[in-house]
C-alpha cells in the first residue's frame, strides 16, 4: 500500500496546488484536508503495531487535519487552527521523545548532545550482524514485519540533513526562534492584539522544540520532515505578518504536505 498510497498524496497534493494557482476554493475545500486524509491512511497501514510513537504521530495526523480544516474555512478561524497545530507538535515532540529514548539509552542521549554525529550509514551497517554462514542478516524490521529505514532509501537520501549536535541544534532554534518572534511581533499586534501574541510565541516555541525532538531520533527523514514543517510555517507567518510574499500559499502547502509525508512515513518504519 505504501506507493500506491503515495502516488494518491502525491496527486492530491498537487490538486490542491493547482486550486491555490487558479484560486479555486471549492477545490480547495477538497484537496486540502483530503491530502491529509490520505497522510493518515498511509500512517494507520502499520496499525495495530504502531506502537506508542507511531500512535501518537497518528494523533499529531489528526490535529492537523483539524488545524487544516480550520484555516481553509472562509473565514478564516486562525486561532483554532493554531492551537489545532499546537496540539499536534505537541503530540510529535512527545512520538519524536519516545522514539529517541527508546532506542537510546540515556548515557549515549546526553553524549550526543555536544559531540557531532556519526555517519548514520555507517552506524546502521554495524547494527545489521553477519550470520553465522557469512551471509548478511535479515534486514531490521519495525513492528508488523515492515521494513525498517535502510541506507538505500529516504533515509539516505535526506542524510546530509542530519549532523550537528543537538545542543547546537536547539542554541540554533532558540536565537532562531527569538529574531523572528521578534520580526512578527508588530504584525501579530497589528491584526490580532496583545490577545494573540502569546499564542504566537509559544507555537514557535512548541514548533521548534519538535525540530529539536526530530534530529533526537537520528532519522534524516524525520528530522527533515520537521525542519520543512518549520519552513512551512515560517512562510506562512510572514506572510501574514510582517510582507506578503507572491504565492506565499503554494510554497507554503509544498512544504507543508512534503512534511507530514515523511513524518508519516516514520510510523510504517520507512523514516
Amino acid at each position: 500500500m505504501l506507493w500506491p498510497l503515495s502516488a494518491a498524496i502525491g496527486l492530491a497534493g498537487l490538486g490542491d496546488l493547482l486550486a491555490i494557482w487558479r484560486g479555486n476554493r471549492p477545490l480547495r475545500y477538497l484537496f486540502k484536508p483530503g491530502t491529509m486524509v490520505l497522510i493518515i491512511a498511509l500512517a494507520a497501514t502499520a496499525l495495530p503495531d504502531a506502537g506508542v510513537s507511531g500512535g501518537l504521530v497518528l494523533a499529531g495526523l489528526l490535529f492537523s487535519l483539524a488545524g487544516d480544516i480550520f484555516l481553509v474555512l472562509p473565514k478564516g478561524r486562525f486561532l483554532a487552527g493554531l492551537v489545532s497545530f499546537f496540539a499536534a507538535h505537541v503530540l510529535y515532540i512527545a512520538a519524536f521523545g519516545w522514539r529517541a529514548f527508546s532506542h537510546r539509552a540515556p548515557a549515549e542521549l546526553l553524549l550526543s548532545a555536544f559531540s557531532w554525529r556519526a555517519d548514520s550509514r555507517g552506524a546502521q551497517a554495524a547494527s545489521v550482524p553477519a550470520a553465522v554462514d557469512g551471509t548478511a542478516s535479515p534486514p531490521p524490521t519495525v513492528p508488523g514485519g515492515l521494513p525498517a529505514a535502510s541506507p538505500g532509501g529516504v533515509a539516505a537520501v535526506l542524510e546530509p540533513v542530519v549532523g550537528v549536535p543537538d545542543a547546537l541544534l536547539a542554541a540554533a532554534l532558540l536565537v532562531a526562534g527569538a529574531l523572528f518572534f521578534r520580526l512578527v511581533r508588530p504584525g501579530v499586534l497589528r491584526e490580532g492584539g496583545s490577545r494573540l501574541l502569546l499564542p504566537v510565541g509559544l507555537y514557535i516555541g512548541v514548533i521548534s522544540l519538535m525540530v529539536l525532538a526530530a534530529a533526537a531520533t537520528r532519522s534524516p527523514a524525520v528530522f527533515a520532515g520537521a525542519l520543512l514543517f518549520y519552513l512551512s510555517d515560517a512562510i506562512l507567518a510572514w506572510n501574514r505578518f510582517i510582507r506578503p510574499l507572491p504565492r506565499a500559499d503554494l510554497g507554503v502547502m509544498s512544504a507543508y504536505f512534503a512534511a507530514q509525508y515523511l513524518i508519516a512515513l516514520s510510523v510504517v518504519g520507512m523514516a
